[in-house]
């Protein structure tokens, strides 16, 4: 086995081949906390499985929706999705900070960066 494969029990929720035992074989990126991380590919495929759409076209609308959302927020429009969340701008001024290593300070520049908040479904769903 691949050391980036793991044995997981089939929960018949993604499309994957299982042995015998009812266990499937996926690569999993598991984070620090040994939490399973979900990528773009499992998230397409499971599109794909729940929309009765084939694995590349679940793909291209997940890469539509994304592309959307990104050109949106890049133009500084807010994007909300009622119920999942919404991706803003927001902008932090410019400030002086310091220098951990000697303690002097320094000016950090303004800038721009994305925020989500998520909606109550979301909210509800992960509590």
């Amino acid at each position: 086995m691949h050391p980036g494969h793991v044995l997981t029990q089939h929960t018949g929720l993604h499309p994957y081949l299982t042995n015998d035992a009812g266990y499937q074989l996926r690569r999993r990126i598991i984070n620090y906390k040994g939490v399973f991380i979900m990528r773009k590919p499992e998230l397409a495929a499971a599109i794909a499985e729940s929309a009765d759409l084939s694995k590349d076209k679940a793909g291209q609308v997940l890469n539509v929706i994304l592309d959307e959302i990104t050109h949106s927020v890049a133009k500084g429009d807010d994007v909300a999705l009622i119920g999942f969340g919404t991706f803003t701008v927001r902008e932090r001024a410019a400030r002086t900070g310091k220098n951990p290593q000697t303690g002097e300070p320094l000016q950090i520049p303004a800038s721009k960066n994305v925020a989500f908040k998520p909606g109550k479904a979301l909210k509800d769903a992960v509590s």
